[in-house]
């Protein structure tokens, strides 16, 4: 094999990955076609950050709060349609998309959608996601397009529930250096330390360790506080007999990482160990039993049951778990008669959850990918209790 002169070693890698991921991106773009077509869909229009990074390679990044851009599937072409102030950024990393981008401040998606109309010829019937499209923009859109009809369509979604080996490799990474940030930070936590400090020892430690990014603000939850799913970290410092709750995820490479472990400040009295071993076993039979052709209500039902027979049926107040992607929350969601069909490339969370009013609250999460023989856990940390 011909050798590479080292200062042309860096520039060969890029172009590799670069035509890896056209490989990747035109295989989503031609199922996504598939998917239009039995929708009949003439074209399909994207404004979702993840779903525009999905299908283009291209993330937006901060810009993307800030200005109006989309990616629009037509039966043949892809456009990415932007402000011109990010059209060099998009022009090197869109991999399958022509670029198109506003002339000026008033120029919305109606406007570009209109141009591209006059290359492709009038769409009969746009899709659209449902929760990402703006209201002034729908009203731009009949306006320039005022024969076309717009049709609320989850392709992307749907698509994207289904991980690529790379995916899963992506999900993976972010999952270890999720755990090896927790394994770091739990050993340092003690008495006097607040919900705050923690928080930021662990955002300080994934960027320490690699992440591009928290994947969402990190729960730090301690004694009564924990008791609340979804606390936001405050300046309660930790005693001795809390229960403390860190729910925590990373960003990397796009992808997402969730996982949540509970302690205990110094030791663990029986209605801890109760309240603990309730989830723990919630945790484990519905990973055990996780299987592809399942329903995901049915896969929420296992858990409820293993708590119920804890005696905890009333402390377990959300869903078993959701899907995890480029999205912190996506596709599938496990809760409670949700018909939803699990399938085997599927990516979801088990987390389980106790929270007893005036003690404190459980959770264990683990993230797991759904293959041929069950459920794989990407959580690679210590499941028994712990005491700090």
């Amino acid at each position: 094999m011909r050798r590479i002169p080292a200062g042309l070693q860096g520039r060969f890698d890029r172009l590799i990955i670069v035509e890896i991921t056209k490989k990747i991106i035109t295989k989503r773009l031609s199922k996504a076609r598939e998917l239009m077509a039995a929708e009949d869909l003439d074209a399909y229009l994207l404004i979702g950050r993840a779903n525009k990074y999905y299908y283009s390679g291209f993330d937006h990044g901060v810009a993307d709060d800030h200005t109006t851009s989309f990616v629009l599937l037509t039966k043949h072409e892809s456009y990415f349609g932007l402000n011109k102030m990010d059209q060099t950024a998009a022009d090197e990393h869109c991999k399958c998309c022509r670029v198109i981008t506003t002339e000026g401040r008033s120029d919305g998606i109606g406007t570009l959608l209109g141009k591209i109309a006059k290359r492709t010829g009038i769409p009969k019937q746009i899709g659209y996601e449902q929760y990402a499209l703006k209201y002034n923009d729908f009203l731009g859109i009949e306006d320039h397009l005022p024969a076309t009809k717009l049709i609320i369509s989850e392709i992307a979604d749907r698509q994207r529930t289904i991980k690529s080996d790379d995916e899963i490799a992506s999900i993976e990474a972010a999952m270890d250096i999720a755990d090896q940030v927790l394994d770091s930070v739990s050993a340092q936590i003690s008495e006097q330390l607040t919900e705050k400090e923690i928080a930021w020892m662990l955002e300080s430690k994934a960027r320490e360790l690699g992440a591009d990014s928290l994947s969402f603000p990190a729960i730090v939850a301690t004694g009564r506080n924990s008791a609340k799913p979804h606390h936001v970290p405050t300046d309660k410092a930790i005693e001795s007999g809390d229960f403390v709750m860190i729910d925590f995820g990373v960003s990397y490479e796009g992808y997402c990482s969730d996982t949540t472990r509970t302690y205990i400040m110094g030791g663990a009295s029986a209605r801890h160990k109760k309240i603990y071993s309730a989830v723990l076993d919630a945790l484990n039979e519905s990973k055990e039993k996780a299987r592809a052709g399942m329903g995901a209500g049915e896969l929420d039902e296992i858990a409820r049951k293993v708590i119920e027979k804890h005696g905890f049926s009333d402390e377990f107040s959300h869903s078993l778990g959701h899907g995890l992607g480029l999205d912190i929350h996506e596709l599938p969601w496990v809760a409670p008669k949700e018909m939803a069909t699990l399938k085997e490339g599927m990516v979801f969370t088990i987390e389980p959850g106790v929270y007893v009013e005036g003690l404190g609250g459980v959770r264990i999460e683990d993230s797991v990918v759904l293959e041929k023989n069950g459920a794989r856990s990407l959580t690679k940390l210590n499941r028994e209790l712990i005491c700090l």
